[in-house]
């Protein structure tokens, strides 16, 4: 499958990823370097750790669909707790709702730049395709 990969097809971008943790403010050490902030009401310290993987954004895909839930919160006390004979003596009366689901595919490889100059082609395949090749 190596042969049908064309390079010139291939856009790396920068793919920010991060985390934001809240501590308190006496377990961080003084000498790491962060992006931090205090919050002086709630006695926190909020740090944010950013790092930079090479990567490819894919497909967008949209889905709709419908779904049955309880029309209030008493209807759904019913569905949860009541007994089965109970439903079917007051039914649980339900509301039909349109839930959209929005997906965006992104593919990462966080070890590009240590084995590329190796054996990177797999990645390289895995960035294309989003499917490792083991063969």
């Amino acid at each position: 499958m190596r042969d049908d990969v064309a390079l010139s097809d291939l856009t790396l971008d920068y793919i920010k990823v991060g985390i934001l943790a809240r501590l308190p403010t006496g377990i961080v050490p003084q000498h790491l370097s962060m992006s931090q902030q205090v919050d002086g009401l709630a006695e926190m310290l909020s740090v944010r750790l950013v790092a930079y993987f090479l990567g490819t954004k894919r497909d967008y895909h949209e889905t709709v669909e419908t779904v049955e839930v309880p029309a209030d919160w008493w209807e759904h006390v019913k569905q949860r707790w009541c007994p089965v004979w109970l439903q079917h003596r007051w039914p649980v009366r339900v509301q039909t709702i349109t839930v959209e689901r929005h997906t965006h595919e992104t593919f990462v490889c966080p070890h590009i730049d240590t084995v590329f100059a190796q054996d990177g082609m797999p990645h390289i395949e895995y960035l294309l395709k989003g499917v490792h090749d083991e063969g």
